[in-house]
């Protein structure tokens, strides 16, 4: 899971690394980690990384779409857990759907109002740190 770290601590506040990930196919594999990790700390590294991916970066949010992430955001923001990935997931899916009209209302139709509100009251800010301490959101 470090390499995803890595990824994600690229990611941040980098938008020619943002776009040179999605055009180097992160999206998908990225995706498809989220879906079937069970791992507490890849779940979490893969989440951060969603979300300094799509961060002001609108090709991004629509490949993360087409890639089907929303469904499964949605899926870790409903989870009941005692870990952070729930509000990471939500603070994705803040990320995801700011300025973003169709994923908004992807995320609309998948929980309804309810999930809507969960998402805009998540802190975009919220501190989280890998396993060596290193904060990255």
């Amino acid at each position: 899971f470090r390499a995803l770290w890595t990824l994600n601590n690229m990611a941040a506040g980098n938008k020619p690394n943002q776009d040179a990930m999605r055009v180097a196919g992160a999206v998908p594999q990225l995706v498809d980690v989220m879906g079937h990790a069970t791992d507490k700390n890849t779940v979490q590294a893969t989440l951060c990384t969603v979300f300094h991916l799509a961060q002001n970066n609108t090709a991004n949010k629509d490949a993360f779409k087409a890639a089907g992430a929303i469904e499964i955001l949605v899926k870790h923001a409903t989870k009941q857990s005692a870990n952070k990935n729930p509000e990471i997931a939500l603070c994705a899916l803040h990320v995801l759907i700011d300025g973003h009209p169709e994923n908004k209302a992807k995320v609309e139709s998948l929980g309804g109002d309810h999930l809507l509100q969960m998402v805009a009251e998540a802190e975009p800010h919220t501190t989280v740190t890998s396993g060596d301490g290193a904060s990255v959101l």
